[in-house]
């Protein structure tokens, strides 16, 4: 992309130095030419954009094994997290930090933005998926998850350009907002909570999630009880 840039600008660029190398002291020159590199802009800009998505694909699958390897789809038979789920999740949001300082500054901002946001769309989307299908979540796994929520949050605040972080990360982190109604379930003290975010169908909480993925959440945080089932009933 820099140096499709760059072919576009180059005769104007260089014009007057090439009449200068052609003069000789009796006879000056003139040069009757531009440089011109047009053609390559178009070519050297799709090779740069099949790069870049290579690239991505690449780190997709770099993330999606980490989450894999973190053991975060079998924690329903675990009382206390296991310490691999931490491990493994800070290792991708590693590789995340060190795509940021191989990248913020060579890429343009907006393809910066573009790039970062579909890589932690594609981790979130794997720790959602996760945790959506897992049949029991205990109390002390729910909070243990709760400060990786935030270790999450903490790193996107980082990766992504200040101004993208204040007010749209969900455009380029497409399901940034699920990720948010995601942590305010964990964090419901009651299942009125949740009934209020889902609204009959109404609320940001049906926005995000399907009502097949809420009360599969339901069930695998809150214990058998009248009021659950009442909530179940409720969800449609």
């Amino acid at each position: 992309m820099y140096v499709a840039h760059h072919l576009c600008t180059l005769s104007d660029t260089y014009r007057e130095q090439v009449a200068k190398s052609q003069q000789t002291a009796d006879r000056p020159i003139q040069v009757k030419y531009d440089l011109m590199f047009v053609d390559l802009v178009v070519m050297l800009r799709n090779l740069s954009k099949e790069t870049l998505n290579r690239q991505l694909d690449v780190q997709r699958n770099m993330l999606r094994h980490y989450v894999q390897q973190s053991g975060l789809n079998s924690i329903s038979t675990q009382l206390q997290l296991s310490p691999s789920v931490e491990k493994e999740l800070r290792s991708a949001l590693s590789q995340l930090r060190f795509l940021r300082t191989v990248w913020e500054n060579i890429l343009p901002r907006h393809v910066y933005a573009r790039s970062m946001g579909s890589l932690v769309t594609c981790l979130i989307k794997e720790v959602i998926t996760c945790l959506v299908n897992t049949p029991d979540i205990s109390s002390h796994v729910c909070q243990a998850l709760l400060l990786l929520f935030d270790m999450i949050q903490d790193h996107v605040s980082v990766l992504m350009p200040e101004d993208i972080v204040k007010s749209k990360l969900s455009k380029y982190i497409k399901n940034w907002n699920k990720f948010l109604e995601l942590i305010k379930i964990f964090n419901s003290t009651s299942p009125r909570d949740i009934e209020d975010g889902w609204n009959c169908g109404r609320g940001p909480l049906a926005q995000e999630f399907s009502a097949g993925e809420v009360k599969n959440l339901v069930r695998a945080l809150i214990q058998a009880s009248e009021r659950r089932e009442a909530l179940l009933e409720r969800i449609n």
